[in-house]
This record gives C-alpha cells, sequence and structure tokens, in this order.
C-alpha cells in the first residue's frame, strides 16, 4: 500500500504510469529520433537536443534540451501544439507527420531521396544520365533495375 501510495505520488514508476495515462501523440518517439538522426541542420551536422532547443527558443518556442530529450526516449508524448508545430517547421515536415501514416511514409520517402542526393555517386550517375535521349533513358533504368534485383537475391547490401 506505501509502494503504490508513493508511486502515485510520483515516486518510482510514476513515469511509466503518468505516460500510460496521457493521451499524448501516439509514436512520437521514433518520429522524433528518425527525424533527428536524418534532418540536417542548415550549419551542417545533426541536431542535438541542445541545438534544437537553440533554433527552437530562436524561433519563439522556449523549450529544454531535457524535455526534448524526454520527448525523443519516450518519457514523454504530450507535447504543447505549439512545441509540435514548432518541431515539425525546424525539420521541415507537414504537422501532418505526427499523426497521418500516410503523410509519415511520404515524408519519409521524400527524405531518403533527399539523403541519396547528398550522396555523390548518386550525384554522379544523375548528371552522367542527364541528356541521354529517352531510348538510352530506358536502357539505363534498366540496367539499374537488374543490378537492384540482383543485389537483392544475392543478399549483399554491399558497401553504402
Amino acid at each position: 500500500m506505501l509502494t503504490l501510495m508513493s508511486q502515485e505520488a510520483g515516486g518510482e514508476g510514476g513515469d511509466e504510469r503518468r505516460a500510460e495515462a496521457e493521451p499524448g501523440v501516439p509514436g512520437l518517439s521514433p518520429k522524433l529520433e528518425h527525424l533527428f538522426t536524418l534532418v540536417p541542420r542548415p550549419t551542417g551536422g545533426r541536431y542535438t537536443n541542445e541545438t534544437a532547443a537553440q533554433a527552437l527558443a530562436e524561433a519563439g518556442v522556449k523549450v529544454s534540451s531535457v524535455h526534448l530529450s524526454h520527448l525523443r526516449s519516450g518519457r514523454r508524448n504530450n507535447p504543447s501544439a505549439r512545441l509540435l508545430a514548432a518541431l515539425a517547421e525546424l525539420f521541415g515536415v507537414p504537422i501532418g507527420y505526427f499523426f497521418d501514416p500516410a503523410i509519415e511514409e511520404r515524408v519519409n520517402n521524400e527524405l531518403s531521396t533527399l539523403l541519396a542526393l547528398h550522396d555523390t555517386r548518386v550525384k554522379g550517375l544523375m548528371l552522367r544520365a542527364q541528356g541521354l535521349n529517352r531510348q538510352n533513358f530506358k536502357r539505363l533504368e534498366e540496367v539499374l533495375e537488374q543490378i537492384r534485383r540482383d543485389q537483392d537475391r544475392a543478399g549483399d547490401e554491399g558497401e553504402a
């Protein structure tokens, strides 16, 4: 009984109970973690909790790096609407990313494409493909598809 009372008063186990009781945003933690991992800062590098908190403060939304850490880890899942909108803006995604699986999938596909465009090998292939006539471009697509199938069949991801 004393243990239960201390837990209800915020003692051991209180965070888990609070997270279960809060309606929050389902799946927020992995979505935020994905954005922190993939979306670069305008100045280069990745956002940390500290740099994100600073950027959000500069945009007029005060939040601590500890609170961002709690949101990323799943310890908290109920940010204010203002903070959620500011996070969406910071990472350049629509706010629906956090609520709609179709939007999340579309945005993740776009992020993957953008990351590929930063790969100098991908850029080189794109530049070399530029200006090909329709027939040769079709041949290039077929060759790339065959390479992809061969790689998938072999289970070899190769070196990225």
